[in-house]
């Protein structure tokens, strides 16, 4: 997170940023994808914290990598809603 969320985008274009072309397509090659979360909406952010819950609940560990690298920035640069975060 945020990247490698281009189907989450697809399915659900709210998350996305503002500057995202819709609709987007799920991905059906591998790399690396523009298309990332959202990180200037608080709903953003509620929307991963109950993937977390479930995902903590079926492995309960001290640590759960959720990623972070591999998430181009270029969106978050031109919406207003990260920029104003």
């Amino acid at each position: 997170m945020p990247g490698h969320s281009r189907s989450v985008i697809a399915s659900y274009p709210e998350f996305g940023c503002e500057c995202i072309e819709n609709p987007v397509e799920v991905a059906t090659t591998f790399g690396i994808k523009n298309e990332i979360l959202c990180a200037g909406k608080e709903q953003t952010y509620r929307f991963l914290e109950g993937i977390l819950e479930e995902v903590i609940d079926l492995f309960p560990s001290e640590i759960i990598h959720i990623g972070g690298d591999e998430a181009p920035k270029k969106n978050w640069k031109k919406c207003s809603d990260c920029q104003a975060k």
